[in-house]
């Protein structure tokens, strides 16, 4: 075949270095931006106060509570047939949904430290973790012992 054309021949020297050269273009190309980012204290407005910080975190401390109280009850829910124990099914919601419980512990101690000691707002932020956690369980249980009773 490289008889009939030459040209070829030199296909397989060409081919390999026209592709090592496309690799690297991409490369350089994808890696670097094509405009600056902006700095991120752009996107989000820094705070101005420490009243405006605190709320942030508050707000976010809610959508956390919310989000575990969430999926606690869509854990009931989700395995109700498949564990006979309302106690245990809570119990393992509660497993499964613990890493919420650390955002929202996080985010009240920052509310909390923006008034007072680092120390009285850990020992505040476990105690509305730990009231949190025990309210959802509560009320986890008693939904799967409602769920329960209904089939």
């Amino acid at each position: 075949m490289t008889r009939k054309f030459p040209i070829l021949a030199r296909a397989r020297i060409v081919a390999p270095a026209l592709l090592c050269v496309v690799a690297a273009v991409l490369v350089t190309g994808c890696a670097t931006p094509s405009k600056p980012h902006a700095a991120p204290a752009a996107a989000h407005p820094a705070a101005t106060d420490a009243a405006t910080l605190r709320e942030r975190h508050l707000a976010a401390a809610d959508a956390a509570a919310d989000q575990y109280r969430t999926c606690l009850y869509g854990h009931v829910a989700r395995y109700i047939n498949l564990v006979p124990d309302p106690a245990r099914l809570a119990d393992e919601a509660a497993a499964e949904c613990a890493p919420i419980t650390e955002r929202f512990h996080r985010e009240r101690q920052a509310a909390i430290v923006t008034y007072t000691s680092a120390t009285d707002a850990s020992q505040q932020a476990d105690a509305a973790t730990f009231s949190l956690q025990a309210d959802g369980l509560r009320v986890a249980r008693a939904r799967a012992t409602e769920l329960r009773a209904l089939r």
